[in-house]
């Protein structure tokens, strides 16, 4: 499980909305001189994220909180949102390019591109329609609240 500690500032039925601070360990490496990761962080800086998560310990607004995601859930949707679309635009691509060639003999470069897009789109737009960008796996849960013994610090 990835875990994250965040702040509970609303709460919607068995639903809570959580601010996190994205927090960054660039800087502490040798390569930060040049690294374009580290460059960004600079650009963007500490800004807070507001999340949508499955509240399923009761937390109230203004609690401390750990969220939590499982690590293969973050891969599957990261599979759906990245590999599908490039695999629709390369079979898309590669369908345009043949039908253009062989139906029309021609080939337009901008309209293969145009059509690779086009099927990126679509392939979206069905996994959109078929509802797998709403997986519960894909959604952080409230796994824990920071005033409970088993994590708050000790004084």
């Amino acid at each position: 499980m990835i875990e994250e500690s965040a702040i509970v500032v609303a709460v919607d039925g068995e639903n809570a909305w959580i601010e996190s601070s994205a927090s960054s360990s660039c800087g502490s490496c040798s390569a930060v001189s040049s690294c374009g990761t580290s460059t960004l962080s600079k650009v963007m800086g500490n800004r807070s994220n507001r999340v949508k998560v499955i509240n399923r310990v009761g937390a109230k607004v203004g609690e401390r909180v750990v969220i939590a995601i499982s690590e293969g859930g973050l891969l599957r949707g990261a599979a759906r949102l990245y590999l599908i679309p490039l695999l629709a635009l390369f079979v898309t691509v590669l369908s345009a390019e043949w039908i253009l060639d062989s139906w029309f003999s021609t080939s337009s470069e901008l309209l293969t591109i145009g059509l690779g897009a086009v099927g990126a789109f679509a392939s979206v737009r069905w996994m959109k329609s078929r509802g797998l960008f709403e997986s519960e796996e894909l959604i952080p849960t409230i796994v824990k609240l920071y005033n409970d013994p088993i994590i708050s610090p000790i004084v």
